[in-house]
């Protein structure tokens, strides 16, 4: 498994920031282990990288779910029908 330092190299080559909080490597640290997490933190913290930096470094699909209708100011039914007509297939 990848420790901290050999990371924070990758990560400096793939999205240009010299190191991780330490809360979010916690996080990445679980996910490269093969460990489920689930991960609730504010706005603006970073949680994105959490699972974008494991998913460049590992085999097969990472599936992330989350609910950007907070982010949204219209309707949910109107949300609703334009996230399912853009995601169906």
């Amino acid at each position: 498994m990848m420790n901290r330092q050999e990371a924070e190299i990758q990560l400096q080559k793939l999205f240009s920031f010299k190191q991780f909080y330490d809360l979010q490597w916690q996080v990445i640290e679980n996910l490269l282990a093969g460990k489920r997490v689930l991960f609730i933190e504010k706005t603006g913290f970073g949680k994105s990288l959490c699972f974008q930096f494991p998913a460049t470094q590992l085999k097969g699909v990472t599936i992330v779910f989350f609910s950007a209708y907070c982010l949204n100011e219209r309707p949910g039914e109107e949300y609703a029908r334009e996230w399912h007509s853009c995601c169906s297939y």
